[in-house]
């Protein structure tokens, strides 16, 4: 698993890759099949104004969360 934090143009991207074989599917939001993990994540990411995305391709699955960048305050 490898995990990268970078910077996507006004949020914060945190990447979560995986070079596992299984293939993830992503959920619906009324979901009941046991992957209940995505769709909370998923509503969790929502509530912060952010986004979860998935991509798998021949080298694994990539989770991607997207919150907005907060500027530090200037004390």
């Amino acid at each position: 698993m490898t995990l990268t934090l970078r910077d996507s143009g006004g949020a914060v991207a945190i990447d979560v890759a995986d070079r596992g074989t299984a293939t993830v599917v992503w959920p619906s939001a009324d979901d009941a099949t046991g992957r209940l993990g995505l769709v909370m994540a998923r509503s969790l990411a929502a509530s912060q104004r952010g986004r979860l995305m998935l991509s798998n391709d021949t080298s694994g699955t990539k989770f991607t969360l997207l919150v907005p960048a907060v500027e530090p305050s200037g004390s």
